[in-house]
């Protein structure tokens, strides 16, 4: 009888051991699984400031010098935009209805209304359209805006960039470029260190090519131009 009850005991011992165990482990898989839960929120609440002050939002209205927009506050949300060049950029590719995702810079204009931003939509969308002409080797407008010690700073649809002195052609001087436009090509862009790198010269037959096709021409011969 002893030996029975001694046996119950241990049987007893071990299945409450069990239990303790299989209940640790549940508590485990479930802190893990809360854990994963968390972090997967977590990446998804906004972190920056620009970022909890970003609001999607439909254009609702445009005029001449204020663009309104409606971002489900109590009042809309008014765009002023000082830089005329921008503005301009903006009144052209907006529309009534257009989607946008703008920034709060100020909770309450004089009018009531928060004041919002573009500019961020504007160049995300601008490094966009500078990557695709980058790939399909099309040709930029810049404007030349500041000489330096090895080449020219120039700005091209809201965003700077460089050309190296050698990538700009031949001028009685680099500074004539100042405050001009002209055609370039993208040699080099990382949206991440926010660098472009253009060259006046790229994509045109250098000297030395072009000396190796005249050299092939014979007088009297007829050829196929383009």
């Amino acid at each position: 009888m002893a030996l029975q009850n001694q046996k119950s005991k241990i049987k007893s011992s071990h299945f409450a051991k069990a239990s303790t165990s299989a209940k640790a482990t549940a508590d485990r898989s479930r802190d893990k699984q809360n854990d994963q839960n968390l972090s997967s929120k977590s990446s998804s609440v906004p972190t920056t400031m620009e970022e909890l002050l970003a609001h999607d939002g439909t254009i609702s209205a445009i005029g001449p010098s204020e663009i309104l927009i409606d971002i489900k506050g109590k009042t809309e949300g008014i765009v002023l935009e000082k830089d005329k060049r921008l503005y301009s950029e903006l009144l052209s590719r907006l529309s009534v209805g257009s989607k946008v995702k703008a920034v709060v810079i100020s909770a309450e204009s004089d009018n009531g209304h928060p004041v919002l931003s573009l500019r961020r939509e504007l160049l995300d969308k601008n490094w966009t359209i500078l990557l695709d002409k980058k790939e399909k080797g099309e040709e930029v407008e810049v404007t030349g805006v500041e000489l330096t010690r090895g080449g020219l700073l120039v700005e091209a649809m809201g965003l700077r960039g460089f050309i190296p002195l050698s990538h700009l052609e031949a001028k009685e001087s680099p500074e004539s470029y100042v405050g001009i436009k002209f055609k370039v090509k993208i040699l080099d862009l990382d949206r991440k260190e926010r660098r472009i790198v253009f060259s006046q010269k790229a994509g045109r037959l250098d000297t030395a090519a072009l000396k190796a096709l005249l050299g092939k021409l014979k007088i009297g011969e007829e050829y196929q131009g383009i």
